[in-house]
């Protein structure tokens, strides 16, 4: 019979509640727990070679230490009796406020398989936690916490797979052991991205900085920064020569807007044109946001290109939280207006994008429009400015590269944003 204990450490709690099960099966990690996200005296409970189905579907299954899962939602696991492998498949999104969102207290834990795995701890807890070593071989995975994201007491190894970790911490450490990374990772925490008490080796060179966001592909740092935030870090980065493109004319009214969006560093040209009439794709726009974001976090703004070259720049802005996975189903589509204000008001901090101007409706922007609140955002820091005296903001239209520059160099300094009276 199994006795149940408040969790307040998921050690505590797999004690009390393995007092009653059959020791034989718990040498090789042979019970696993699926608790309640915001009670974990509510659980599911699986033995060596049970199983758990749901309308019809197997969704996980523990057999000999490995435990598969196949769309689990809504639950925080929690292991006892040793190393436990899990393997992904589908998407699996677990969750808690009480607890560790994924904890084996009494051994290492491997993570593999070709699905994803989202893990939120919204208390004080970490999203893994592993009392032995960490190894992620393949899988999508995604841990964001207050605590660190992920936490191992030995050795943690990144060898496949793609690993995004938040925190309002460390989102990375070790704290007994080494830390290897060679594969794709984003490791973005408040204090530091990755802490080890050993050595922290990134595709076998040894990695000694104190980033708060660190990016990786292939065992290489892509893009890294400190977290010294300043706006003035995005004027004057170099300088715009007359003439220096030969679509753009002194006369031209988005003349001053591109030398300024030049000089930041976030736009450029190809074959010595701007193309200023051309429209903006949704993963050039995501481009121009990653670059903002990091120059004005502490970095430098280069990132090494991947094989498919805006990978890199979408998977930066996922991990800082510019857009959420799902948002955007072609990369290579014209972005609209209004989709471009979701992004670029999600680039920069609330306190970069005080109100300025009092704007309380727009003629075509409805309680219903998309990205209502992203728009109103940037029209109230004069950011927006619409196409007309009375602020018409076509939100399902696509936009200009020149008008996209225009915002922009607004973005990336102040005092160009725009004091509005609407009629």
């Amino acid at each position: 019979m199994k006795r149940i204990l408040p969790l307040f450490l998921c050690i505590c709690l797999t004690c009390a509640l393995f007092a009653g099960v059959n020791a034989t099966k718990a040498a090789s990690a042979s019970y696993v727990m699926f608790m309640n996200p915001g009670n974990a005296t509510k659980y599911k409970g699986l033995l060596d070679g049970e199983s758990w189905k749901k309308s019809g579907k197997t969704i996980a299954k523990l057999s000999g230490g490995v435990l598969t899962l196949s769309g689990v939602s809504g639950y925080s696991i929690l292991s006892y009796g040793g190393d436990l492998t899990i393997v992904l498949s589908g998407t699996n999104t677990l969750e808690s406020s009480v607890n560790n969102v994924l904890c084996v207290p009494d051994g290492s834990l491997t993570i593999k398989g070709s699905g994803s795995l989202t893990l939120t701890a919204t208390g004080d807890y970490s999203g893994i936690y592993t009392s032995g070593k960490l190894t992620v071989s393949d899988g999508i995975i995604r841990a964001n916490a207050k605590a660190n994201a992920i936490l191992a007491e030995n050795t943690i190894t990144f060898d496949g797979g793609k690993v995004t970790a938040r925190s309002d911490s460390v989102a990375i450490s070790s704290r007994a052991g080494n830390v290897a990374v060679n594969s794709q990772l984003a490791a973005v925490g408040s204090y530091k991205a990755v802490s080890a008490s050993g050595s922290i080796k990134i595709g076998g060179k040894a990695y000694t900085k104190a980033y708060t966001g660190l990016f990786t592909y292939k065992g290489e740092i892509y893009a890294s920064f400190t977290g010294e935030q300043s706006i003035k870090a995005l004027s004057g980065r170099r300088s715009y020569k007359e003439g220096q493109f030969s679509d753009v004319k002194p006369s031209d009214w988005y003349k001053t807007a591109v030398k300024q969006a030049y000089e930041t560093g976030l736009v450029g040209g190809s074959s010595g044109a701007f193309h200023p009439e051309g429209s903006v794709t949704v993963a050039e726009a995501l481009t121009m946001a990653a670059r903002l974001h990091n120059i004005y976090n502490g970095g430098d703004g280069a990132f090494t290109q991947f094989d498919t070259w805006y990978e890199g720049y979408v998977f930066y802005c996922l991990a800082v939280g510019i857009f959420k996975l799902g948002e955007f189903s072609n990369y290579d589509k014209t972005i609209t207006r209004s989709q471009m204000a979701y992004v670029f008001a999600n680039t920069l901090p609330e306190s970069e994008l005080q109100p300025i101007n009092t704007v309380d409706s727009l003629p075509d922007v409805g309680e219903n429009t998309m990205n209502r609140n992203a728009i109103f955002k940037l029209y109230r820091a004069g950011v927006l400015t619409g196409s007309d005296s009375s602020g018409t903001f076509g939100p399902s239209e696509t936009i200009t590269r020149a008008a996209a520059a225009a915002i922009i160099a607004r973005m990336a300094i102040p005092s160009e944003r725009k004091i509005l009276k609407l009629k």
